[in-house]
């Protein structure tokens, strides 16, 4: 308000502002960060228990060593690494990948996680391992549109024979220490959740002292850099051969770092999941 003298006189002239909106709009705006900080609080708590549902330390042993490292895009991911014995001589492996992040497919992965480890005590071979898992898995992902790819492979410490089913994963990398390049381990599956009763091919090799087996998800060869070009397999094999004498955490590090500063970020699109299995 402002006041004018005429005389003896005043006069007052005033200009009211309706600022219901801009109320109502901060009134938003608080909501929006309470929702924020409540979101946040939950996502850090899913990624706790996700965190604690993947392998904690390496297996070493006189005849194996074995370790996977995890980097989802988001606070949680889709992205799925394990390793554990079925019985005395065999190690299961297992890589997956969720379609899509956040929630929705982190849940899917813990499901995913329940159903391999409740068969630890069953003697199953890896084809029929997946044959199992994907009709335990099927009606779920189809209600909800999500899909699995997943390897599984077996080593039994006792023949050193490697056997190994997939279901749509990427092939991983095999490097034998008498030969100079890279391998894909390959063999015929559909990914989980397409349909049921599926027959997925098996495959077996035998190990040696020495080799390694590199197993990841997409988002390792698909990072991109400012230019929009991908990691690929390439660099990642010859970080292989020229890092092969050292342990699966050295080596692991190492393709994290090269691919950090390849993608000139910390952080990336997609998660980032790799494990190494390595013959003593």
């Amino acid at each position: 308000m402002s006041a004018l003298k005429l005389g003896n006189s005043f006069i007052f002239s005033g200009f009211i502002h309706d600022i219901t909106a801009r109320k109502q709009t901060e009134k938003q705006i608080r909501q929006a960060e309470i929702n924020l900080a409540y979101t946040q609080s939950e996502m850090n708590i899913a990624r706790r228990i996700q965190s604690s549902l993947l392998p904690s330390k390496a297996i070493k042993t006189n005849d194996f060593e074995i370790q996977g490292f995890c980097l989802p895009a988001d606070q949680v991911g889709g992205d799925y690494f394990d390793y554990f014995f079925r019985g005395e001589e065999n190690l299961g492996i297992v890589m997956a990948d969720v379609s899509g992040h956040s929630i929705g497919p982190a849940l899917f992965m813990v499901e995913t996680r329940s159903a391999l480890r409740s068969q630890v005590n069953w003697p199953g071979s890896p084809s029929k391992t997946l044959s199992i898992l994907n009709d335990f898995l099927y009606q779920d992902l189809d209600t909800a549109d999500y899909f699995i790819t997943l390897f599984y492979l077996q080593y039994n410490t006792r023949n050193k024979q490697l056997s190994f089913a997939n279901a749509g994963h990427p092939p991983p990398l095999l490097l034998k220490q008498a030969e100079l390049q890279c391998k894909e381990l390959d063999a015929e599956g559909l990914i989980l959740g397409v349909r049921k009763n599926i027959d997925f091919e098996e495959k077996s090799i035998l190990m040696e002292s020495g080799d390694l087996i590199l197993l990841y998800t997409d988002g390792l060869t698909e990072a991109e850099n400012p230019a929009g070009d991908f990691f690929g397999l390439t660099p990642v094999c010859n970080i292989l051969h020229q890092h092969a004498i050292h342990s699966p955490q050295v080596i692991i590090e190492i393709i994290i770092n090269q691919l950090k500063e390849f993608c000139q970020s910390e952080s990336f699109k997609d998660d980032v999941t790799l494990m190494i299995f390595k013959r003593a």
